[in-house]
């Protein structure tokens, strides 16, 4: 549903005209959140998820940008809950004595009994790791598709991706009873909030269902990228929280919080959101999971601290893989909009007035566009605005010695000359050769006796 409506609201957009990449980013985001917030029954989370998104397009979301996409995932969710009603993804049921630990007055009463719940800190570390393991698996078997495809079709590949995920979910199912590898699983989680399973079934439920989601990611299958990362960050925090509860005297009550840790941990480990997997977990699994929300956040926190450290994000590694640069986007967007406004006319005939971009942004161009990766440029800027044609400032550099001589032009009113050598000496100009006084003074009388006659 989320990668129909934004396919569908982008391709509308593009039919009726709108085809600006920032206009586009913005539509793409409108429909993921209103496919979001109908999927998951979760409209905040849904706008949440759009507009961290959309901040790789532009740092500047308006409060208009804010006002449609909520507007959007309202509508959506209303007609959700019009047609299927007010559906709780999952009942954590949380004990009453667990609630009462959480009553506030003391350090204890904040982060439960001993502050045990802190064990979301290490749940959000134990996520990142996996995060790792998971974006170098994708990296390693796409570049084993990439080079198989000479020998294979796609459809053979996806026939033999399928199959492995079948012998997957198999194993998984005959180790664990539990056969949610071959869908999306959330029955199979609802199990793990309802009865207490073993260690080693947690891991093996978490390691099959990875591995599927994995391969299809890898191969690029058809199939969900957001809701299997929850589930298996629900289990593996299922199997910290059986850890705990052999090691302490704490009771069960321990693993349903681990579960809803380790939801939050993958998650933002895995798409490098702090505030969507702390809104989504709590809005699927009900309100009274809010005495919760502390020990999440933290989750959240030291799963992107160390995540980000490690490797990058699994939607980074996929649009990297298939060239996509949505900073590079941003910054053409950005350059286009600057060198539409200094060439357009304003009211009454006057040009607009427009600033000219800083050093900063000059440089964060030039570097994603890899130009003048072995020197630093040397930018001349100017406040007037610039000339219809006329570059608003001049950046000479010296650019790698495989590169051609030539003139570099960027979207915004730019231009790079770039030298083929920059250890090449500069040739000396041609001296004008000098004038004699008496060649000057034959041309003086010359003059005058013409003249006269």
């Amino acid at each position: 549903a989320i990668q129909f409506t934004t396919a569908l609201v982008t391709c509308i957009g593009w039919a009726i005209g709108i085809r600006s990449p920032t206009t586009q980013s913005l539509l793409a985001s409108l429909g993921f959140a209103c496919g979001f917030a109908a999927s998951f029954n979760s409209p905040l989370a849904g706008i949440l998820f759009a507009m961290e998104e959309l901040q790789h397009v532009t740092p500047r979301l308006s409060r208009s940008m804010i006002c449609v996409i909520l507007v959007a995932a309202v509508v959506s969710t209303s007609v959700v809950r019009l047609w299927k009603g007010n559906v709780q993804f999952f009942n954590l049921n949380l004990d009453s004595e667990l609630t009462s630990d959480l009553r506030g007055g003391s350090f204890n009463a904040v982060f439960g009994d001993g502050t045990w719940m802190l064990i979301s800190v290490p749940i959000g570390v134990f996520c990142a790791l996996v995060n790792l393991l998971s974006v170098r698996s994708i990296r390693m078997l796409h570049r084993g598709w990439a080079q198989a495809r000479c020998c294979l079709r796609e459809p053979a590949v996806l026939a033999l991706q399928a199959m492995v995920g079948a012998i997957a979910g198999m194993l998984v199912f005959w180790a664990t009873g539990l056969h949610g590898v071959w869908g999306v699983g959330v029955e199979s989680l609802q199990q793990a909030f309802d009865q207490q399973f073993h260690t080693r079934e947690y891991l093996v439920f978490a390691a099959g269902k990875l591995f599927a989601a994995v391969l299809a990611i890898s191969v690029r299958a058809p199939g969900d990228m957001l809701e299997p990362f929850l589930i298996v960050g629900g289990f593996m925090g299922g199997a910290v929280g059986r850890l705990l509860l052999l090691t302490t005297g704490l009771g069960d009550r321990v693993v349903r919080p681990c579960v809803v840790f380790g939801m939050v941990g993958l998650f933002a480990s895995s798409f490098r959101f702090p505030l969507v997997p702390v809104v989504i977990v709590f809005e699927l699994t009900g309100v009274d999971t809010y005495s919760l929300v502390l020990p999440a956040a933290l989750a959240s926190f030291s799963a992107i601290t160390v995540a980000s450290r490690l490797c990058p994000s699994v939607l980074d590694e996929v649009m990297h893989e298939d060239g996509i640069d949505l900073g590079a986007i941003a910054a053409a967007a950005a350059a286009a909009a600057a060198s539409a406004a200094a060439t357009g006319d304003g009211a009454g005939g006057e040009k607009a007035a427009v600033k000219c971009p800083t050093d900063e942004e000059v440089r964060a161009l030039l570097s994603r566009l890899s130009v003048a990766a072995e020197a630093t440029p040397s930018v001349a800027t100017t406040d007037e605005v610039p000339e219809q044609g006329a570059p608003g400032l001049q950046i000479e550099t010296a650019a790698p010695r495989d590169q051609e001589e030539g003139t570099v032009t960027l979207p915004y009113p730019i231009e790079l000359a770039v030298p083929k050598d920059p250890d090449e000496p500069v040739p000396e100009k041609t001296p004008v050769p000098a004038i004699a006084e008496k060649d000057v003074a034959d041309e003086t009388e010359k003059a005058a006796l013409s003249e006269a006659a």
